[in-house]
């Protein structure tokens, strides 16, 4: 019941990030999106939501790979969401704008802990242990980086 939950929610943000990119937003989203910032929290929800559905889905089919496979979801949604607002430069009425790579990046970030959570629930069972294994396993992916 909960994979199905997360089914819906997957198709109802791949519905407004089409309407979106369409420019037909419903009248409610298009209320939303024109308060101040709240491109960004669109940004931030739309972004974060693919990246926690997919995350969590992933997590009941690659038993073995879990982490690995959060990562890559994350990664992928990231390059994702680079791909959507630079090719709103070539759409007349799209808009370019950093702030809002930003907010996706963001969503993509703490949306994403969820699954990582998760994960190491499952393997310490106890929550601060899954706290410390997320910031411990962020700081490896830094170091990694840094050293290349």
């Amino acid at each position: 019941m909960i994979k199905f939950g997360f089914f819906v929610l997957s198709c109802l943000i791949v519905w407004i990030i089409y309407c979106a990119e369409q420019g037909t937003l419903p009248y409610v989203l298009y209320r939303v999106y024109k308060f101040p910032g709240g491109d960004k929290l669109g940004h931030f929800l739309a972004m974060g939501c693919i990246v926690l559905t997919l995350g969590i889905n992933i997590l009941g089919v690659l038993r073995k790979w879990r982490i690995f496979s959060v990562c890559l979801v994350a990664v992928i949604t990231a390059i994702y969401a680079t791909y959507a607002e630079f090719s709103q430069q070539y759409i007349f009425y799209r808009t370019f704008s950093y702030y809002d790579l930003v907010s996706g990046y963001l969503g993509i970030v703490f949306l994403g802990m969820i699954p990582s959570i998760l994960v190491a629930q499952a393997r310490y069972g106890n929550e601060w242990a899954t706290v410390f294994y997320w910031l411990n396993l962020r700081v490896k992916l830094v170091f990694i980086k840094l050293e290349n």
